[in-house]
């Protein structure tokens, strides 16, 4: 009885540590609300960041707040001047101000912001990549179209998912699974509808991509720096959000709304279900 109490109380343990370790993480935000008007970069404010934006004098803060449509239920208020991001330039001419994270994220990371396109041009996240020029893992909109681009050439994309000139809500999940880069994955919603205690489909996503499609090898170290990207005048992003927190944790983290379900990643559902079954066994166990 005492060799079962042990091990009993070593898997617990295992499980006890597993369920934590998917509610330890970090947020990173910026709404711009607490900025300057004029060039964002060497502008600091946000929470969770490191240093100022850099890279380009050409994104700029300018007035007026993004508001996501009410039907996506999408929960997250600001405060402050209203502002939000966009390029200076009134001709076509893609840059990317670049921050880094105070603290990089890995495993499950959840992210969210609110965009605006304009016809025929561009506005997007853009993932490790330390430069004002148009590269490296990003997430672009351009006009009413979507596409993951890993380096070059596009692995993911979905036609007329945005109207242009109207808000719209993106909302991502990048898994980085340690050990087993195949796995790693990245799943964009746009517009998704938010309920409490409500569910994700990974069917309405409109990109879903994995391994070398999603570029695993610019994420070795996890996700340490993001940029925002925009074409022209009036193609704008605002309500820049990133939590590692895990699960429905994150999803509120970067929304608002709580108790959303999703599927756990592969692995972390495999780890409960070997421990808890190895409780199981061992708990029948007959001395």
């Amino acid at each position: 009885m005492k060799t079962t109490h042990k091990a009993s109380s070593a898997i617990a343990l295992t499980l006890t540590l597993l369920a934590a370790s998917s509610l330890q993480g970090v947020v990173v935000s910026a709404d711009f609300n607490d900025l300057s008007t004029g060039v964002l970069q060497n502008q600091a404010g946000g929470s969770g960041w490191t240093g100022d934006w850099g890279n380009t004098s050409r994104i700029v803060v300018v007035g007026g707040d993004l508001t996501a449509p009410v039907a996506t239920g999408y929960a997250l208020t600001q405060v402050g001047t209203p502002q939000r991001v966009e390029n200076s330039e009134v001709f076509l001419n893609s840059r990317i101000s670049t921050r880094a994270f105070g603290a990089g994220q890995s495993g499950e990371i959840w992210f969210s912001a609110l965009m605006q396109t304009t016809s025929g041009n561009r506005t997007g996240i853009s993932f490790n990549h330390d430069n004002f020029s148009i590269g490296g893992p990003r997430l672009e909109f351009n006009g009413t179209d979507v596409s993951w681009i890993p380096a070059s050439g596009t692995s993911g994309s979905d036609s007329n998912v945005v109207n242009i000139g109207e808000t719209f809500l993106v909302l991502g999940q990048i898994n980085l699974v340690a050990g087993t880069s195949k796995q790693d994955s990245l799943t964009v919603w746009v517009n998704p509808t938010l309920t409490t205690n409500g569910s994700l489909n990974p069917d309405d996503a409109v990109i879903n991509v994995t391994g070398t499609e999603f570029n695993t090898a610019s994420f070795t170290n996890g996700l340490d720096r993001v940029g925002v990207m925009s074409s022209i005048q009036g193609s704008t992003l605002d309500m820049l959000y990133f939590s590692d927190n895990g699960g429905s944790i994150a999803i509120e983290d970067v929304t608002g709304v709580s108790g959303i379900v999703i599927p756990e990643p592969k692995t972390y559902a495999l780890a409960l279900g070997g421990a808890f079954l190895g409780w199981c066994l061992i708990n029948r166990r007959k001395d």
